[in-house]
């Protein structure tokens, strides 16, 4: 993306580049302090690798990948569907 005030900042006594300006967000009362958002978490049962006694066999290894990835996902669904809930989100 080029920017009209790009070549200006390539200039090498200004020091900037144009593809590292870093972005200017304007936050609560127009500062840059950050406004207050709210979070969500959501602490699920651990993933339970006793089974596995220090194992490096790699289906095994996969598998856990595979149920860990699958845990999360559903912890990401549960989390967007409180969002969607929440009355109080700004």
């Amino acid at each position: 993306m080029s920017y009209p005030f790009s070549k200006v900042l390539d200039l090498p006594l200004i020091g900037l580049r144009a593809n590292n300006i870093p972005s200017i967000s304007i936050g609560k009362y127009a500062t840059p302090i950050p406004r207050r958002k709210r979070a969500y978490v959501l602490f699920t049962e651990p993933v339970d690798t006793a089974h596995l006694n220090g194992s490096n066999n790699i289906a095994d290894i996969e598998n856990i990948r595979d149920h860990v990835r699958e845990a999360i996902n559903a912890g990401i669904e549960i989390l967007k569907q409180r969002r969607a809930r929440d009355e109080q989100r700004s």
